[in-house]
């Protein structure tokens, strides 16, 4: 029997790219691999993305907010005449979004499927740290099975990078 979880809700938000730190002690090939990248920056599993998170004795310096599904971060803005016209004068930033969830144990043995209808965007997902997926339209839905990278009975994060610099079209597009 087919059962839908709804992930609507919940999700963190962080406007604009997010620097991620560089280790200085190993060597710059050895920190783009790919188990490097999902030790540290938003996409890592342990990233502090809350808005009122502490670490390190201090609140995460980061300008993350709580959104719900579907958001569109572009329309909030004053137009600006220097930009595109056509793009409704505003000016597009990249963006992250993240949402904890948990997966009930009596799912392990199923397949599970994470759906978006759309994002407003290239975007490339992760659960828990891996790369799932690169989208390249901001106008397709699309599915990730996640059978086999998801947790079980714990915390799992979503972590999706949204690049809004190209367009493919001369209107209005949004970002999110």
């Amino acid at each position: 029997m087919r059962k839908e979880i709804i992930l609507n809700g919940g999700w963190i938000f962080h406007k604009g790219d997010i620097a991620e730190p560089i280790s200085k002690d190993k060597g710059f090939i050895y920190c783009q691999s790919k188990t490097e990248r999902k030790l540290s920056g938003p996409a890592a599993y342990n990233y502090p993305d809350r808005p009122d998170q502490y670490f390190g004795g201090m609140i995460n310096p980061e300008k993350w907010q709580w959104v719900d599904l579907p958001h569109d971060y572009v329309v909030y803005q004053d137009n600006d005449e220097n930009e595109n016209c056509a793009l409704g004068y505003l000016h597009y930033d990249n963006a992250w979004y993240r949402k904890h969830f948990y997966m009930p144990e009596d799912s392990e043995n199923k397949r599970v499927l994470l759906r978006f209808d759309g994002i407003a965007g290239k975007s490339t997902v992760y659960l828990n740290g891996c790369l799932m997926y690169h989208n390249f339209s901001r106008y397709n839905t699309f599915e990730i099975d996640i059978s086999d990278y998801v947790y079980y009975g714990k915390e799992n994060i979503i972590a999706v990078y949204v690049n809004t610099e190209d367009f493919e079209g001369w209107w209005y597009q949004g970002g999110g």
